[in-house]
């Protein structure tokens, strides 16, 4: 039961925001009313809170059992909403949507923030500046081939530095960004010049990071084992192909080298999504939808350009660089809801084709993200 008031309270609350402004004149507004939040709400509790002080006795195991079977229930529930036949022809999940031999589905995923909960490259660091407070790496002053020991303490007050002096070039990038006047409507062209002329901090900062010697001497085993470690955003998808930094190795630790860097600025990150594109339709002959996925500032140019950008989390900085060029930010469900209507209302079997509309999606997980393009079976294993 506790299942059952949960998913009806949700959607309830999700459609009252709808549909308020005509309920008394939509067709389903008996429906409505009876299965308002409000009537909800206080049963919904309730049953939660008796469930909550059930399993307090529980050992846990028998809390694993309770929690696999209100994930069977909620499982139950779903299936009886999807099962249901809808008579308009559904836009999502997007990527059951599109006809493979017209077009195919090309995902793009900013990483640090975006996919983690942390910036992979202060794993490393703090992996290296705990690895500099062991025994046997601190000889004397010296390592195993003479050259002075840098301690762990001033491995710390570097990356101390390091983080407080792009902190404080972000803010100032941002600030600049923004000081002509606020645009009255969209302006694409004036956020891509104003980012053209003034340099990111985010490809400075990756270089004054290797520069600094911090990750000089981190062992491949301990980058890996970070990497497993990682913490990623709930229901983050894989990705093919990944855009990283390359380390030189000698011996199995980093030598301070870098073969290759990633795109850290703004306009060579569109660039590189652009390039993506342009190679992906040469290669297989046919176009692609494309979908941004992206948390700050310097995704803004990509997210605009997708034919879909979707900002997860509530970076103040992006909503506030974005509105400043008119941008609009519109939660997903809300967008989705928009883009039905008009294929409803228009009958055109073409949405969310071609960027540039300064619309941009919010989202607050990638829980959001599974649902609207792959739809309810990768959203029924996340339960």
């Amino acid at each position: 039961m506790t299942p059952s008031l949960r998913i009806y309270a949700f959607l309830s609350k999700a459609m009252q925001k709808l549909v308020s402004p005509y309920v008394n004149s939509h067709p389903y507004s008996k429906w409505l009313k009876e299965y308002s939040y409000i009537n909800f709400e206080t049963p919904y509790l309730h049953t939660e809170d008796v469930l909550d002080e059930l399993c307090d006795s529980l050992t846990a195991k028998g809390v694993e059992v309770v929690e696999r079977l209100y994930c069977q229930a909620m499982r139950y529930e779903m299936d009886f909403f999807y099962s249901r036949q809808s008579e308009q022809n559904l836009i999502i999940p997007i990527y059951t949507k599109l006809d493979p031999k017209e077009e195919s589905l090309m995902l793009f995923a900013d990483f640090d923030f975006t996919c983690t909960s942390v910036a992979s490259v202060e794993i490393l660091a703090n992996i290296e500046i705990l690895t500099a407070q062991k025994p046997d790496h601190q000889l004397l002053g010296e390592d195993r081939d003479g050259h002075s020991q840098v301690t762990s303490k001033d491995l710390r007050k570097t990356w101390e530095l390091l983080s407080q002096q792009y902190t404080s070039e972000n803010d100032n990038f941002i600030e600049k960004i923004m000081l002509g006047e606020k645009a009255v409507s969209f302006d694409y062209e004036g956020l891509y010049s104003a980012f053209e002329k003034l340099s990111s901090p985010d490809g400075k900062v990756v270089s004054r990071i290797f520069d600094s010697g911090v990750l000089k001497g981190i062992s491949l085993e301990d980058i890996k084992q970070a990497g497993k470690c990682m913490e990623l955003h709930n229901g983050g998808l894989d990705m093919l192909k990944v855009d990283g930094n390359e380390f030189s190795y000698a011996d199995g630790t980093f030598t301070g080298e870098v073969t290759r860097q990633a795109h850290q600025s703004v306009t060579a990150k569109l660039k590189y999504f652009e390039d993506m594109v342009q190679e992906h339709a040469s290669e297989h002959g046919v176009g692609a939808r494309t979908v941004y996925i992206g948390d700050s500032v310097s995704d803004l140019l990509c997210l605009l350009t997708a034919d879909i950008g979707i900002v997860i989390g509530s970076n103040k900085s992006l909503m506030k660089a974005g509105k400043h060029f008119g941008i609009t930010f519109t939660p997903l469900f809300a967008g989705v809801v928009k883009e039905q209507r008009k294929r409803f209302e228009t009958g055109n079997p073409i949405v969310w084709k071609g960027g540039l509309s300064g619309t941009l999606y919010t989202v607050a997980s990638w829980i959001e993200i599974h649902a609207f393009i792959l739809g309810r079976h990768l959203v029924n294993e996340e339960l």
